[in-house]
């Protein structure tokens, strides 16, 4: 997915109505991680594995520091 393709805005514009739907704090965040995982899966969902393991890595290392 590219920016400057449509599906990106057609993309953009249901994350961004799922987003303001939403009320909690939490659950925002949550809605804008799973959308960046789908974003940079639409790419290569290859690289998922290496997403998610730095993603924990980095949120595992914030917690203990």
């Amino acid at each position: 997915m590219i920016f400057t393709e449509l599906r990106f805005f057609a993309f953009l514009a249901l994350v961004l109505a799922a987003y303001w739907a939403l009320r909690g704090l939490q659950s925002r965040k949550v809605l804008l991680l799973v959308a960046s995982y789908v974003f940079y899966g639409a790419w290569d969902y290859r690289f998922l594995g290496l997403l998610l393991l730095s993603t924990t890595v980095d949120y595992s290392l914030g917690v203990v520091l």
